[in-house]
């Protein structure tokens, strides 16, 4: 379940706990009221709430918080922002590449996640020559090549 799905439903039940909060204290202190026999003709409990009520507001107070607090979008991941940092050093990175290595790094960083054999389409380079500049990119740490069945998968290190 998400947390804004969460957040609603907890929302919700705030809402209708109250509800039934002010019902019971309405009821109850119209009871109070009608069987009051203060001598002077005045009640003692007029404008007052029963201790319970102030209990029961109090967390359905704190239950309405704790679902607008999950409502609230989830913040960005430290993950996420480590993978911009990296993404925009390998950028620059790139700035230091020229020719060749430059266009299949490009190919890479665009993609994220790129087959050999599409780069190897994409760029019409032999299958050797994609070979070598990859094995300079992974020297210069700028790539990683994983295995996939019988194919290499190549993505931005980090």
């Amino acid at each position: 379940m998400k947390q804004q799905h969460l957040g609603l439903i907890i929302l919700a039940l705030a809402i209708a706990m109250s509800a039934v909060s002010y019902w019971f204290t309405t009821d109850l202190n119209s009871y109070l009221h009608n069987y009051c026999t203060d001598v002077d003709g005045s009640c003692p409990h007029a404008g007052s709430l029963p201790p319970q009520s102030y209990v029961a507001f109090t967390l359905d107070f704190v239950l309405a918080v704790f679902g607008i607090y999950l409502l609230r979008p989830p913040p960005a991941s430290m993950e996420s922002q480590v993978s911009l940092e990296r993404k925009a050093e390998l950028e620059r990175a790139s700035g230091s590449l020229e020719g060749e290595e430059k266009q299949v790094f490009g190919i890479v960083l665009r993609e994220g996640l790129v087959f050999q054999g599409k780069l190897i389409s994409e760029t019409g380079f032999s299958k050797v020559k994609v070979s070598r500049i990859l094995d300079r990119l992974e020297a210069k740490k700028l790539i990683e090549r994983r295995r996939r069945g019988m194919s290499n998968v190549v993505v931005p290190k980090g």
